[in-house]
């Protein structure tokens, strides 16, 4: 699938990512969170159509995306630089509303899973002109468990996984397992203090 990236999407000057990998982190996010677009469920279904050239927008079945693209440019010395050309997080504010439940206090937690899988495709770069399927599909589990960390630390790991159910429920087993992982985290780190 191609995407044609918004006009809102482009950052200018494309953001470097230049120091040690906490300062970068750091600078990625300053330069992430304000590209983060909420929007209602027929806004999201028209941004992602646009991008992707799909007609159907029934097929739009996320609340949830990144649009990231990042450059690795070769230096003469044998270096590698990376930059940020593109960068936009889309949230369907409808998605945190399911079965006439509100979910609304898990934006903030699936914000954080979307910043990270951005900052890992963006760290580590992404392969051939898309990535490899596999590697991005590590890097989004990586992400879903410190979003599973963060709601178990803020008392909402089993309201994240009920949300995540609902809305796709075939990925049980994953959610379970970064659901368990925050657990034994929360537990080791408790059990050492």
């Amino acid at each position: 699938m191609e995407i044609r990236f918004p006009e809102s999407s482009y950052v200018q000057p494309p953001h470097k990512i230049e120091g040690d990998m906490r300062s970068a982190k750091e600078s990625f996010f300053e330069m992430a969170k304000p590209r983060i677009r909420y929007m209602n469920a027929a806004e999201f279904s028209e941004w992602v159509c646009k991008m992707t050239e799909e007609e159907n927008q029934e097929k739009i079945d996320t609340g949830l995306t990144v649009y990231c693209w990042s450059q690795v440019a070769a230096n003469q010395d044998g270096t590698l630089e990376r930059f940020v050309e593109n960068l936009e997080i889309g949230i369907n504010k409808d998605a945190f509303h399911v079965d006439g439940e509100s979910y609304e206090a898990l934006v903030p937690l699936v914000v954080e899973h979307e910043l990270q899988e951005a900052w890992l495709n963006t760290k580590k770069g992404r392969l051939g002109n898309g990535g490899d399927q596999e590697v991005l599909h590590t890097r989004h589990l990586l992400a879903e468990r410190k979003e599973f960390l963060l709601a178990e630390k803020t008392g909402l790991g089993e309201k994240l996984f009920q949300w995540r159910m609902k809305i796709c429920p075939d990925h049980e087993d994953e959610y379970r397992m970064a659901w368990e992982s925050a657990k034994k985290k929360i537990r080791a780190r408790t059990e050492h203090e």
